[in-house]
């Protein structure tokens, strides 16, 4: 029964077409069993009837006939098959159909949940890979910018809407009140100044090659804040806060010294006051400006104690005016005409005592540097750095601006030295100066010739020539103006200079000759080849061919000291020099003012250049007065040809230091005779 059971499970779960098949065979096979049970209950029979006979031959051989009848009945088998009255015995047909059965559904069952395993991983990845391609170039989940959620947004989106928030926030303003008052300032008047580019750059972003779902999700619960990148000066946003509400007023007073009516030193007594707790305000300050909040700031205020009192000054009285009566001379590191001559008792109200250590100390103020020091002294001596573009259009250069060094002032150390000068009754205070470089836009064409910047600058003033001296200064720098000397070739000044004459736009002038010093056409123009000699010195270039005047002559002097000239007179004395440059110079000339400038550009190959160990010596005597017999003149007439001028020797070190550090020095020299009044007299 059980195998019955087992059979009709296996038919309920064949397929339709199977089932139906095998329900055929199964008939058949059910038929065929039944006769072959009737025969086996005849076998049995038969044995029990014969159990006399005492031969097995003859029931086997009844045996194997029923056997053989049964087989006959019953159709072809591939399982089962009898041969020369061999039996063959296998399995039935219908168990190994079923096996075989049992084994294809199994198969096909395990083959369907791979194929469905199969596609949900499939699935799954093309999902991953989707939300990854979708969040390429998002911010990361959890980041929020100063108060905003961010997370997970288009990175070009935040990009637009952070600018905007941050100019909108710039473009507003913040309030501020204290007790009654109430003031509001621009944000943009409180020295602020937001770096949009770098703050934006904070956000962290996604991007497929890098990241992953998984780190994706991660950052879902990692809060992220990120706040705006900015400068600010806190010590002027505190001090227009505190104008605007006019709290200055209220702040503690030190004693100080003050002249009275018979110009004695009198001691003025402190004042205790409140002022703006900077701690609590800046603090206030810094939160708006990284929320980009305009929340309006209370102000609060402390209590503030006098650093200074009566009894301070009092005390050192007599030291302290000795120290604000002395006198400090004040000069420049570049300009020995520069000079200022500083008192701290013309300041008293700009100068602050302070206590170091038990002593008091005089400090210089804020008001003192903006009132005096650079109105009065920064201010001559700073020159901020141009921007020059140059232009190279069929074979001619121009210039849109010109060219020379910024000169930047060592404030910090001027005020220091200052102060240390006045505590220590000192004498006197150099001025350290520096160069900047100017912003040169310079055109390709003549940046392939090798013209790509600075070699150096020649400088020459001229304050106090007359009109047609400054004339000819004129006509000759033009001259020079936009000349290119090619790498390797030696430059002639006079080559370059051409006539000098009425036709060709000079005037009369003095000029120094063999005899004397006389008006004729051009005179002045050595004022330039002096300029284009000092040029040549400072870019370190060989001095082929140079003469100085043949006595001292002060125009050439007023910016570095003499010894640093170069004479010309066309026929009888040239300038020269060679470019030994590893491409070709660019020449720009110009006046301003009482100044005359020449600039070499071309490249650099890394040369240093150094003046130094200026001396003058070997003075000699001007002598008495020279009367000279002229017939040019009406008889008795006079006319002065030439100062008295003592003479001496001076010279300079130069010191060209290449590249690769090797060192080359050299002595320019130059002396200048002694000379006495000339005067010529009509005969």
């Amino acid at each position: 029964m059980a195998k019955k059971k087992k059979k009709q499970q296996i038919k309920n779960n064949l397929p339709k077409k199977t089932k139906k098949k095998f329900l055929n065979k199964t008939v058949q096979q059910e038929k065929n069993n039944n006769q072959i049970e009737k025969e086996n209950r005849e076998v049995e029979v038969v044995q029990n009837q014969t159990t006399s006979i005492s031969t097995e031959n003859s029931f086997s051989k009844r045996l194997e006939d029923i056997i053989k009848r049964n087989f006959k009945s019953k159709q072809s088998s591939e399982t089962d098959k009898v041969y020369n009255n061999i039996i063959l015995l296998g399995p039935p047909e219908s168990d190994a159909l079923l096996d075989w059965l049992k084994i294809r559904s199994k198969a096909t069952k395990t083959f369907k949940h791979f194929i469905i395993a199969l596609l949900i991983v499939g699935l799954m990845s093309s999902a991953v890979v989707t939300v990854e391609l979708l969040s390429e170039n998002r911010i990361l989940p959890g980041v929020a910018f100063a108060q905003e959620e961010v997370g997970y947004q288009p990175y070009e989106v935040i990009k637009e809407d952070i600018t905007k928030k941050i100019n909108n926030f710039f473009t507003s303003s913040i309030t501020f009140n204290y007790q009654d008052q109430e003031i509001s300032i621009p944000v943009q008047d409180l020295s602020v100044v937001y770096q949009i580019d770098e703050s934006i750059n904070q956000l962290p972003l996604f991007h497929f090659k890098q990241n992953n779902l998984i780190g994706l999700i991660g950052e879902t619960f990692k809060a992220k804040k990120i706040f705006p990148i900015y400068k600010k000066e806190d010590n002027k946003i505190f001090d227009l806060v505190e104008e605007k509400l006019n709290l200055k007023d209220s702040r503690a007073l030190s004693a100080k010294l003050i002249l009275n009516d018979n110009k004695k030193l009198e001691i003025i007594d402190e004042k205790q006051g409140i002022i703006i707790d900077k701690e609590a305000f800046l603090k206030d300050i810094e939160n708006r400006f990284l929320y980009l909040s305009n929340k309006p700031i209370i102000i609060k205020t402390i209590e503030e104690q006098p650093l200074i009192t009566r009894f301070d000054l009092e005390g050192e009285l007599s030291d302290l005016q000795i120290k604000l009566e002395n006198k400090i001379n004040i000069q420049t590191n570049t300009d020995s005409k520069k000079s200022w001559t500083f008192k701290a008792i013309d300041h008293l109200n700009d100068i602050i005592y302070q206590k170091d250590n038990g002593q008091i100390t005089i400090k210089i103020s804020q008001d003192l540097i903006k009132n005096y020091l650079s109105e009065e002294i920064f201010s001559k001596i700073e020159k901020e750095a141009p921007s020059v573009k140059i232009t190279y259009n069929d074979q001619k250069v121009d210039f849109d601006g010109h060219i020379f060094y910024g000169v930047v002032v060592d404030k910090n150390k001027v005020i220091n030295d200052l102060e240390l000068a006045i505590n220590s009754i000192g004498q006197e205070i150099e001025i350290i100066t520096e160069e900047s470089q100017p912003k040169l836009d310079i055109d390709p064409k003549l940046q392939a010739v090798g013209i790509k910047e600075i070699i150096g600058i020649g400088h020459t003033a001229f304050a106090g020539s007359t009109s047609n001296r400054r004339w000819n200064i004129d006509v000759a720098m033009k001259k020079y103006n936009g000349l290119i000397i090619k790498s390797g070739d030696v430059f002639s000044f006079n080559d370059n200079l051409g006539p000098v004459d009425g036709s060709t736009g000079y005037k009369l002038e003095l000029v120094i000759t063999g005899a004397g010093t006389v008006p004729e056409y051009g005179g002045g123009v050595c004022q330039v080849s002096s300029t284009v000699f000092k040029a040549a010195l400072f870019s370190g270039l060989p001095i082929v061919e140079r003469s100085p005047h043949s006595y001292a002559v002060s125009y050439y002097a007023q910016i570095d000291g003499y010894g640093l000239d170069a004479t010309i007179y066309p026929g009888v004395k040239d300038f020269k020099f060679e470019n030994n440059t590893p491409a070709n110079m660019l020449v720009q000339t110009f006046i301003d003012n009482d100044d005359a400038y020449v600039v070499f550009l071309g490249t650099s190959d890394g040369r240093k250049v150094t003046l130094t160990d200026y001396w003058r010596g070997n003075y000699r005597g001007a002598g008495g007065t020279e009367l000279i017999p002229t017939k040019t003149l009406p008889t008795g007439q006079r006319k002065q040809i030439e100062t008295a001028h003592g003479g001496f020797d001076a010279s300079w070190k130069r010191t060209i230091t290449t590249a690769n550090g090797e060192s080359k020095e050299e002595t320019v020299y130059s002396v200048y005779r002694s000379t006495a009044n000339r005067i010529l007299v009509g005969e």
